[in-house]
């Protein structure tokens, strides 16, 4: 048994080395870079996606956004930031490769009930021209259009165009894709330089129910991957390691125990040792030996993917994003499988084993209890949604209900839901949050907290009562059934 543990410690070891001498690195390098770029591009400020996304609600403010970044594209390699860019060189003039734009648009909008065709155009961005086509707009209308007030179908006018050219331009305007290349020298651990190259995408839509403009702004990294000796060596190490502790582990069924022997042949004193403890150790760990499993396999796809990204000729980001996510997941696994050895020192185990024991009450009730809170969830986000916050999209909303539960920010979430002018709104405003307060605060977090002390104060009396009897019988009140655990309760009450 203390061989398991002694593997599993040395991989946790090896997972937490390679997180903080090389994945967390590289992440922060990668994320700093893309960021710094983002600070240069849209003057974002801080390491946060909310500024890759905007509204704009005017013509003048669309213009100036646009015309924002093509002047920081042509002055970013000259101007300091600390992202060290350089331009993407045509091979065929040796020129700064300038943006592309592409716009899409109705032609002859209004001269039917539906538009006859849609048009995509692309132009060349020069420095002494950022706006391009949006400068002289005229290129792009259809300058036959007559602007004469016209029927409409609820005996309404209207005037299908606007006197200025960009305004009639915007009223045909569908989509703008703006894109262009830069890319920095990154070093590697040799000293020698490689490029790596940032590929910028903003994207301008008109869609919805509203007349704002929505941009989405992308920046993506590809650079020429040299695999590391660090990473690789950890890589390595680990997938032999995950073996052996896996056949330790099968060790203790008896279907596999001759098997195992068999295998390891010369070891067998060695594998002995898994044998030293009293066998009802390995009965009873169930639930920790389901739960190694796991977490080799984890470590076993953590371990692949670590090195198919080494070996990668190019930097995949959605790979690189999988890296990152199982090395984390990998190490919180581990991390809680050490606390089985708690089962050694069955004093120091009682509160583990008291939370097993409310495990399965406790998952029956969250069910329960989630259906109710996702209501209202779904009910927030609809009703207040539309002023944005907390309540702004379905995730959040949950997440928002979630913490009032706890007690985090209830005022501020109060004032969150109560801006309306109606005053229907504004009186279910407070009958929604009054009665999540009383049914979750007041109810729901008492009955868990009441199934989680009644599980704890079970299991110090089997500790207790096992310690009386001098220790004959091993303790475990995970295998109490509910009815069995109902009626101690019972007792404790009377």
């Amino acid at each position: 048994m203390l061989l398991q543990y002694a593997v599993n410690g040395f991989i946790l070891v090896l997972l937490i080395t390679f997180a903080l001498s090389y994945q967390m690195k590289r992440n922060n390098e990668l994320n700093g870079s893309r960021f710094e770029l983002a600070g240069a591009l849209l003057d974002a400020k801080g390491m946060s996606n909310a500024e890759f996304g905007k509204d704009i609600q005017a013509i003048d403010d669309f213009l100036s956004t646009f015309k924002g970044i093509i002047e920081a594209y042509y002055t970013l390699p000259l101007s300091g930031t600390g992202s060290f860019m350089h331009y993407a060189i045509d091979k065929h003039n040796a020129t700064a490769v300038p943006p592309i734009l592409e716009i899409t648009y109705y032609h002859e909008c209004y001269e039917k009930s539906k538009c006859s065709k849609t048009l995509r155009n692309s132009f060349l961005l020069l420095e002494e021209d950022p706006l391009g086509p949006f400068a002289h707009p005229e290129s792009l209308i259809n300058g036959s259009e007559a602007c004469e007030p016209r029927r409409d179908m609820d005996g309404s006018y209207y005037v299908p165009c606007r006197l200025s050219p960009i305004g009639q331009l915007f009223d045909h305007l569908i989509g703008v894709k703006l894109t262009f290349s830069l890319y920095s020298l990154v070093r590697q651990p040799d000293g020698s330089p490689i490029p790596r190259v940032w590929l910028a995408s903003f994207l301008f839509a008109l869609t919805g129910h509203s007349s704002v403009m929505t941009m989405k702004a992308s920046l993506e990294c590809i650079d020429r991957h040299v695999p590391e000796r660090l990473p690789v060596m950890i890589s390595c190490t680990l997938f032999p390691l995950v073996i052996f502790g896996f056949l330790v582990r099968i060790r203790t069924f008896p279907r596999f125990s001759a098997s195992v022997s068999e295998m390891f042949g010369t070891q067998q004193g060695c594998l002995d040792g898994v044998r030293m403890f009293p066998s009802r150790f390995h009965r009873d760990e169930g639930g920790w030996r389901w739960l190694g499993f796991l977490s080799d396999a984890f470590v076993l796809a953590f371990s692949i993917a670590a090195i198919v990204s080494q070996f990668c000729p190019k930097t995949i980001s959605n790979l690189e994003l999988t890296v990152t996510i199982l090395l984390g997941f990998s190490i919180l696994i581990s991390c809680i499988r050490l606390v089985s050895i708690l089962r050694l020192f069955p004093s120091c185990y009682i509160i583990i084993d008291s939370i097993v024991t409310a495990g399965r009450q406790l998952a029956m009730y969250s069910v329960a209890v989630f259906f109710i809170l996702f209501g209202y969830a779904i009910c927030g986000h609809v009703v207040f949604g539309t002023f944005g916050g907390y309540f702004g999209t379905l995730p959040r909303a949950i997440v928002t209900l979630f913490c009032t539960t706890f007690g985090d920010n209830i005022i501020d979430t109060f004032l969150v839901i109560d801006q309306s002018t109606c005053m229907l709104q504004i009186v279910f405003a407070r009958i929604f949050f009054g009665t999540f307060i009383l049914l979750f605060i007041c109810t729901v977090l008492n009955v868990a907290h009441s199934i989680i002390q009644d599980s704890y104060t079970y299991t110090v009396r089997m500790y207790s009562s096992s310690r009386r009897e001098g220790g004959r019988t091993q303790y475990n009140a995970v295998g109490v059934s509910a009815e069995e655990l109902a009626g101690f309760l019972e007792k404790l009450r009377k």
